[in-house]
């Protein structure tokens, strides 16, 4: 892979990620929006924890069977929903951009031990 494709690789990667945290953090201050209006108009907060996304789509973290790591998902599931909206596709797009060029570096090794032999 020449540097130019792995250029284009990583802005698209970038792009990608980007536009994904970008929609998820939107979502995250709309949220937060909707709860300030109804604080405003009713008194009371309408609290939203990550949790609730969790038992939406089906998944439970009670039913995790490591008792520690159960301990770690529930207190981060009692977070509130906007703020996993707005940071969480952060993390995942480090982690993506991290896997990313890991294999591009690898890639440059290998491409540079296959030089060296033909040498």
């Amino acid at each position: 892979m020449t540097e130019e494709q792995e250029k284009n690789l990583k802005d698209w990667v970038i792009g990608i990620g980007v536009l994904i945290w970008l929609i998820a953090a939107v979502g995250g201050f709309c949220l937060f929006g909707y709860q300030c209006l109804h604080w405003l108009k009713a008194g009371t907060w309408p609290a939203y924890e990550g949790g609730d996304a969790f038992l939406y789509f089906g998944m439970d973290p009670n039913r995790i069977t490591w008792v520690g790591l159960r301990k770690i998902v529930l207190w981060l599931t009692q977070l509130p929903l906007s703020a996993w909206l707005m940071i969480a596709p952060g993390i995942i797009l480090g982690a993506v951009l991290w896997i990313v060029e890991d294999q591009l570096s690898e890639a440059r090794e290998r491409s540079a031990r296959k030089h060296q032999r033909k040498v």
